[in-house]
């Protein structure tokens, strides 16, 4: 690689870089896909990686619609196991009731980035989506419907993390203790 064809630039936090300060500087290479590279020159150890990462995450949403149809299915099934052998029972067993959970409960991909936060499970991306739509739509009551939901989501999702604390926090590290 020719260094001419990359572009160097050094990006600090002060802006004049004494001997003093520098001791307390932390230089690292970020290397993007472009090819363009810096030198970071910066007085935090933990630096946030700029690359957005996207991965397509499989689950299946659960309504209280799905949830009746559902009992109201198995209610009515049969287990007739005509088959002596206990394997190939369990694997009819298995079978069936694969097959309900895929009918009443079919996989949905959705897409999560790095860059969402930590409290956002698919189905509450899920949620959010459909709550844009709705707003979209001029469907505001159910939007708003909707938003309250999302809101006990988040609410639970965040106190399940509070709840793994031991001991007294203070409260100016309690964000910390949330993005961790």
């Amino acid at each position: 690689m020719k260094i001419d064809r990359h572009f160097w630039h050094c990006l600090t936090c002060c802006s004049i870089l004494s001997t003093a300060c520098a001791s307390n500087h932390h230089l690292s290479l970020n290397c993007t896909a472009i090819g363009h590279k810096a030198i970071v020159v910066s007085n935090v150890y933990a630096l946030v990686n700029c690359i957005k990462r996207k991965e397509k995450i499989v689950y299946r949403n659960k309504t209280p619609d799905q949830h009746a149809a559902f009992l109201n299915s198995a209610a009515s099934l049969e287990f007739d196991l005509p088959q002596t052998d206990i394997q190939a029972a369990f694997n009819h067993f298995y079978s069936v009731t694969v097959s309900l959970l895929n009918h009443f409960y079919p996989e949905k991909t959705i897409m999560l980035s790095s860059r969402d936060p930590d409290y956002i499970t698919p189905a509450i991306k899920a949620k959010l989506r459909r709550k844009h739509k709705l707003m979209r739509a001029g469907r505001v009551e159910e939007a708003s419907a909707l938003a309250k939901i999302i809101g006990k989501d988040i609410v639970k999702k965040n106190s399940r993390k509070l709840n793994r604390i031991q001991g007294a926090v203070d409260s100016k590290n309690c964000g910390q203790l949330l993005d961790t």
